[in-house]
């Protein structure tokens, strides 16, 4: 077999820039893109000229170039300067091992180029990848299936955190649910789900594709937050509000606590997170939940042809016990655990929603109420022991003391009582700024490529496959 035959494009030579900021200084410039006639490995040689997050994407054409359709999802077995952040600098070098990713393609005919890639801290790609372990080391990547081992391996529910970019942007979405969803909670007061009214979000978040876990939880907060004898990959059963955004100065003191709209209190454990990474870590507003709960979807599910005991564990399904998070299918944005397991907290105070009859009037970045006189929170997702037909919806809501896992009046789909009858729980986001443009990982003015033109098929190559739970992941 021919190996491929190599044919320089212009460059494209700017980065990723936020609406209505100045035009981006060059940043990539690609010096060589060569294919091993031995190895088939595709090297791809850059040069940067400012700091950027750099990912490999590609993209194949079938008549000549004049179009060209993405694979980042293809783009799985590259190592070296690729898939994080980078300082300025030139020789930087990527390979990627084309045959064991696309074996087989592309047809006689096709050409294929590696695109690099770059963004801005603000502006990032779709998933987000840090060691909990080592803080400092974080990963990016433009499609899930190029995070190494696969996103449910349970390295990823102990040692790192794994997010996904949800874009919410100045989306207009209803939020609630209307008198025809069979299971909602009527009502305009605390676990009331109407009136149904629009609402629109000024900024991107990530958000943690699982349930916080113990071992994640240990290794963020230094504690399991659980009252069970559960694996490291299950989630935390005993957290409570104040734990996350409150902060007391000793056992037996009063917590000092804030409103969902403001930032957690100086000194809580979110904000020691914060200052440890300098990312703006939170839990997310009751908006931010249910809006990456939906998935673009305005039905009582986010999938209504799923079977209930496939989207999570539930009152019917799970014995009355947790499990291990990422066992069920996830949402359509790669979200799991959004249905049952542990009820999640939301930073706002419990309260009726307001009034939104039209996407004129969206209600911008709610979060809640200032206070309750109860300190309630709301809580959300139901768990383990919440029935599915009333809690598996997007739209239900619950509530529970913010000083409290679960008290005998609380409705948050987790049981009332003690210990480890609390099915608590939490999921991570991080806010991006307001000012970050809502892109996809499609191409565009940022990305810089030659084009490699095939004259036969990629020889056949091994199909990648996820690797077992416990394998040691070595990241570059």
């Amino acid at each position: 077999m021919k190996h491929a035959s190599i044919a320089a494009l212009g460059v494209l030579v700017c980065m990723f820039a936020m609406p209505g900021a100045s035009p981006a200084a060059p940043a990539a410039t690609v010096i060589s893109t060569t294919q091993s006639a031995t190895t088939r490995m595709v090297s791809v040689t850059f040069d940067l000229s400012e700091p950027a997050i750099v990912t490999l994407g590609a993209q194949t054409s079938a008549d000549g170039g004049s179009t060209w359709a993405d694979i980042d999802g293809y783009v799985v077995h590259v190592v070296g300067d690729v898939n994080k952040k980078l300082a300025a600098g030139n020789g930087y070098t990527a390979l990627w091992d084309a045959d064991l990713d696309w074996p087989g393609h592309p047809e006689s005919g096709e050409a294929i180029r590696p695109v690099v890639r770059c963004w801005t801290e603000d502006d990032p790609p779709d998933w987000f990848v840090m060691s909990l372990l080592d803080k400092s080391r974080r990963w990016y990547f433009t499609d899930a299936r190029q995070i190494p081992g696969g996103v449910t391996n349970r390295l990823y529910k102990t040692d790192y955190l794994v997010m996904r970019r949800i874009h919410a942007r100045d989306v207009v979405w209803q939020m609630g649910s209307d008198s025809s969803e069979p299971g909602r909670m009527a009502g305009t007061q605390d676990g009331g789900e109407t009136p149904q009214h629009y609402v629109k979000l000024t900024h991107d978040y990530y958000m943690a594709v699982f349930p916080g876990t113990k071992g994640q939880s240990v290794r963020l907060f230094s504690s399991s937050l659980s009252t069970s004898e559960n694996p490291d990959w299950f989630p935390v059963n005993a957290c409570h509000h104040l734990f996350l955004r409150g902060y007391r100065a000793a056992s037996g003191q009063p917590w000092s606590y804030v409103s969902g709209a403001e930032d957690p209190v100086a000194g809580s454990n979110l904000d020691k997170l914060r200052a440890a990474t300098g990312l703006a870590f939170d839990i997310p507003t009751e908006a931010q939940w249910e809006f990456a709960c939906r998935a673009g979807t305005a039905t009582a599910r986010y999938d209504m042809e799923c079977d209930v005991d496939d989207m999570g564990w539930h009152s019917g399904n799970s014995g009355g016990a947790i499990h291990e998070v990422g066992l069920k299918k996830p949402n359509p944005w790669g979200l799991y655990d959004m249905y049952g397991n542990v009820t999640e907290w939301c930073r706002d105070y419990s309260g009726g929603y307001g009034t939104a009859a039209t996407p004129s009037a969206a209600i911008v970045d709610p979060a809640g109420p200032a206070s309750h006189e109860r300190n309630y929170r709301v809580k959300r997702g139901g768990s383990s022991r919440s029935p599915a037909a009333n809690w598996f919806r997007s739209a239900r809501r619950g509530y529970c003391d913010q000083s409290w896992t679960t008290t005998p009046n609380a409705s948050d789909g987790g049981g009332s009582g003690s210990g480890s009858d609390y099915f608590s729980g939490y999921r991570l986001v991080i806010d991006l700024p307001a000012s970050a443009a809502s892109t996809s990982a499609a191409p565009g003015a940022a990305d810089a490529f030659q084009t490699i033109a095939i004259d036969e098929a990629f020889s056949e190559g091994v199909n990648f496959s996820t690797m077992p739970s416990g394998t040691v992941i070595l990241f570059h």
